[in-house]
């Protein structure tokens, strides 16, 4: 559950019940997470990580931080991708982070 993130994330299950003890307010219906903010409901079995990446649209927070530059995303995918377009690196995945090598 991710009800540190300002203040509460709602998380509705069926019948409209709350299902997060931190939370004093039920939006939406369905089995879903909810945003505190705009109240954008997330549905489907990654609802929670889905929300807390959106929940990064509101707090400003970008924890991805370019090494080359000063640019910073929200997600990793989005670093990735402005290392290959920006940078002309090729980008891989590994369990330490990302490895950059250059093109050529």
């Amino acid at each position: 559950m991710i009800c540190s993130l300002l203040q509460a994330v709602v998380l509705v299950g069926r019948g409209g019940r709350n299902t997060c003890p931190d939370s004093a307010v039920v939006v939406g219906s369905g089995d879903g997470a909810v945003c505190p903010v705009c109240s954008k409901e997330f549905l489907g079995r990654n609802r929670r990580q889905n929300l807390a990446h959106h929940l990064l649209t509101h707090t400003g927070t970008r924890p991805f931080h370019c090494t080359h530059c000063s640019y910073r995303a929200t997600q990793k995918a989005h670093l990735k991708r402005h290392l290959e377009r920006r940078h002309g690196l090729q980008i891989q995945d590994t369990p330490a982070g990302l490895s950059c090598y250059s093109r050529q």
